[in-house]
This record gives C-alpha cells, sequence and structure tokens, in this order.
C-alpha cells in the first residue's frame, strides 16, 4: 500500500464518520484527480432509491471541473472508526471505464493488504461508450 493509497483510505473513512447514518451512509469513496485534488462522498439511500458514494464524488470531482481520475477508493464502515476497504459494485466498475479506464482502483486481498488495478480490468469484455461532442450529435441529426 503506498501512502497515497493509505490517505484515499483515511479520507473515505473520515467522509463516512463525519456524515454517518446507521442505514443510509455506510459506504465512503474518496477519488484523486489528475491534478492532484482528492474529492470524498458518502453513498445515499431512500425507500426507492440509491447512489453509490464512488459515482457521486466523481461527479463531485467533474462538477468542480476536474478530468482525469488517477485512482480511487472505497471503503465501509466495519465496526466503530474502523474502515475496511471493499469493491466497487458492478455500475460504478462501468461508469469508472465510461469515464476513466485507466484509474487505479484499490481493492482489499487480505485482511491488511490493498492493490491497484486499472478500472477496465475490472470489467472484462466491458461495453465501451463511444461519448462524442454535441456538436456532432447535433450536426448529425439536422442532416
Amino acid at each position: 500500500m503506498t501512502k497515497k493509497d493509505k490517505e484515499l483510505i483515511e479520507i473515505a473513512g473520515k467522509t463516512i464518520l463525519k456524515n454517518h447514518h446507521i442505514v443510509k451512509h455506510t459506504i465512503g469513496s474518496a477519488v484523486r484527480c489528475k491534478s492532484g485534488k482528492i474529492y470524498s462522498a458518502i453513498n445515499i439511500r431512500g425507500c426507492d432509491y440509491g447512489v453509490c458514494a464512488e459515482r457521486i464524488a466523481c461527479g463531485y470531482a467533474i462538477s468542480q471541473g476536474s478530468t482525469g481520475f488517477e485512482s480511487i477508493v472505497t471503503v465501509f464502515s466495519a465496526y466503530g472508526n474502523h474502515f475496511e476497504v471493499t469493491v466497487p459494485c458492478g455500475n460504478c466498475r462501468q461508469f469508472l471505464v465510461d469515464y476513466s479506464p485507466e484509474t487505479k482502483v484499490i481493492l482489499p486481498v487480505s485482511e491488511r493488504g490493498v492493490l491497484s488495478v486499472r478500472a477496465i480490468d475490472l470489467l472484462p469484455e466491458a461495453y465501451i461508450s463511444n461519448f462524442e461532442p454535441v456538436e456532432k450529435k447535433i450536426a448529425e441529426y439536422k442532416k
């Protein structure tokens, strides 16, 4: 585990502590952008919906003008102030492949160890979105 990995894990855990609700906010995520700026978030859960912490953290980064993610981690509150690294869900894996397939995702490999793999490697044979500039789509529509 690198010093940068440990920092992301700590930030994600602190985000849960700051906003913790035993049922609604159980997952925290922190994303380091290529600029070095870190954004963190918690999951949002309701009676008929849920939004993952990873997508909220990345959305926050994007909305603040950051482009390109370097690394991301997801943690859950195991007990008290102890947080454990967990894996992103399939939707979050697809999101990362769509927005930044080279992002290093920090994953648990043992009780205390982690490793980083590229987002694209977490989703074999992934569907690759072809996001084209809006202007091009409008031009094609007008034809």
